[in-house]
């Protein structure tokens, strides 16, 4: 990365030669910062898109199990109403035939008695009978049946709604724990990529910050080879004018 930078000594001077060595110097470790914050901006920069993919990754997976879910809840909801429909049919129809029962009773009742009533007018002479409930009797049954029909209808209504509660609530948490799982998954999966990019950053501060100390070392090594070289020319200018 660090190209030689013996071109800038040229001078014989020692004073001029420290001077350019700390310019140069000065330069490598500019191009280092550059090179380092550069770096860091694209480690940055992938880690904001990673944040903005899970947070998208995050919003679908939430929106498709949510849309899921409530498909569910609506399904078993529907299938309770029909439930609760045909339950209301069932004893509407029962309670029907209950008063299509007591009815009849109740009419067969005043039908014998009133041919009771007739032979006894006519004939002066009341013959058998065959038993029959009067009016007070039927109602009294009819409203006992009806109870029974209510207590059991009410009885299967209770059924059917603990059920639909409890279907309710399984849906409710298996599709929470379907979405905990996932967000746990893209939140792991987030921190893995991060982690990776953190320890590529590390490792290009180091690349750099070993070659930065080898081309100070080079750029050292030069600068006492070249003051070396200018000391040397200065005492053989100094012996040759003695000569």
């Amino acid at each position: 990365m660090f190209a030689s930078m013996s071109q800038y000594f040229g001078g014989p001077d020692p004073a001029q030669i420290q001077e350019q060595e700390a310019q140069v110097k000065e330069a490598m470790e500019n191009r280092a910062e550059a090179q380092q914050q550069m770096a860091a901006q694209q480690v940055d920069a992938q880690r904001t898109m990673m944040t903005a993919q899970a947070e998208q990754q995050t919003q679908a997976v939430t929106a498709q199990l949510t849309m899921q879910r409530d498909q569910k809840l609506m399904a078993v909801e529907q299938r309770y109403t029909q439930q609760k429909i045909q339950l209301e049919q069932q004893q509407t129809q029962a309670l029907s035939q209950l008063d299509q029962q007591a009815f009849a009773l109740a009419a067969r009742s005043q039908q014998a008695r009133a041919q009771a009533e007739m032979q006894s007018r006519y004939s002066g002479y009341t013959g058998y009978t065959a038993p029959t409930m009067d009016e007070s009797a039927v109602t009294e049954q009819k409203e006992h049946q009806a109870g029974l029909i209510q207590q059991r209808g009410a009885a299967q209504l209770e059924h059917m709604t603990a059920q639909y509660e409890m279907q309710k609530e399984m849906i409710t948490l298996e599709s929470q724990r379907a979405l905990d799982m996932a967000l746990a998954q893209i939140q792991v999966k987030t921190q893995q990529s991060t982690m990776a990019l953190d320890q590529r950053l590390q490792q290009q501060t180091m690349m750099l910050n070993q070659q930065k100390l080898e081309a100070t070392g080079q750029l050292r090594q030069r600068a006492v080879q070249m003051t070396a070289r200018s000391e040397e020319r200065r005492v053989g200018k100094e012996c040759r004018s003695r000569w």
